[in-house]
């Protein structure tokens, strides 16, 4: 429940002092998390000025957890928003929840808002591996401020972007983390489409915007989006994506896991169960025919 800094945001430097003041802390009081991360936001946003540095240097707080916020500012929605002031400020936030007892949800919140990465650790030798990751992807960030956008015309009903917090409608849009050099990512959406007639069908365009990140200067990519109706099933059948449809299958079953969490936790454990028992029968029909390891190992995990 108190702040701490161990450590002024500074030039790497004393690194024997500082391992000897990390192995000397010890638990006490509660979880003040978002006075903590207010303090890491703070020391990255000032050290620019403070050691003169350039205003497009990439600037990165990591949030270490392992218990709920309990203590000063507690509402999830106030955490995450002042991960979003930051982001506004140049400063990306992202997360890492340790063990079991920790607010999943919230640490999601905060990453998305804070333009970061969330991370689940059940053991402390995986953190190496993340902070080598957070770390390397800072030093080759090439695209910062990206925005994700789908403008669906007359024939969308509605669309989602899977895994992303977006409005309904036809027109969704989502700000994404800082891209890095050579890494790949993938978007997933969800249209509702008024199919009728067969023939080419054209759905909307996708927009990406960025910035770049050494230069300043912008850039856009416009994607269109089409497909083709047809009543022929064979033909229909034949034309599916497999990678896809095992994306969208886990991506759902994910989005109706979660679902079934929170109801488990409202006291609904058996309306909880029976949603679950529809979600497995509903992966084992589809892995029948798509027969992927994924999806025998997401209805593993589900059984459990």
């Amino acid at each position: 429940d108190q702040i701490t800094l161990m450590w002024p945001a500074s030039h790497a430097h004393g690194i024997q002092r500082l391992q000897d003041q990390l192995d000397a802390l010890t638990p006490r009081g509660s979880t003040n998390l978002a006075g903590g991360m207010q303090r890491g936001i703070d020391e990255a946003r000032d050290a620019r000025s403070n050691l003169h540095l350039s205003g497009e240097t990439l600037s990165r707080v990591i949030v270490l957890t392992d218990g709920l916020a309990n203590t000063g500012v507690t509402n999830p929605g106030e955490i995450a928003s002042l991960a979003s002031d930051a982001r506004r400020s140049g400063v990306r936030v992202s997360t890492i929840g340790l063990g079991l007892d920790y607010n999943e949800d919230l640490l999601q919140a905060v990453a998305e808002g804070g333009g970061g990465k969330y991370y689940y650790v059940e053991s402390p030798v995986q953190l190496a591996r993340i902070f080598e990751e957070e770390m390397k992807s800072a030093f080759a960030t090439c695209a910062r401020d990206v925005h994700v956008s789908f403008h669906g015309n007359g024939a969308v009903h509605s669309a989602a972007q899977l895994g992303y917090s977006s409005a309904s409608g036809r027109a969704i849009s989502a700000d994404w983390p800082d891209f890095y050099a050579g890494e790949t990512r993938t978007v997933l959406l969800r249209l509702d489409v008024d199919a009728r007639n067969t023939g080419p069908l054209d759905l909307g365009h996708f927009d990406v915007a960025w910035r770049d990140a050494q230069s300043g200067a912008t850039g856009t990519l416009d994607l269109p989006i089409r497909a083709t109706v047809t009543d022929d099933i064979a033909a229909s059948e034949r034309s599916l994506n497999k990678d896809v449809s095992v994306e969208a299958s886990l991506a759902e079953s994910e989005r109706g896991l979660a679902a079934n969490v929170k109801l488990a936790a409202s006291g609904h454990s058996d309306k909880a169960k029976a949603a679950n028992a529809s979600i497995i029968a509903d992966l084992k029909a589809r892995n029948a025919s798509l027969k992927d390891e994924r999806i025998a190992r997401k209805i593993e995990a589900m059984n459990d």
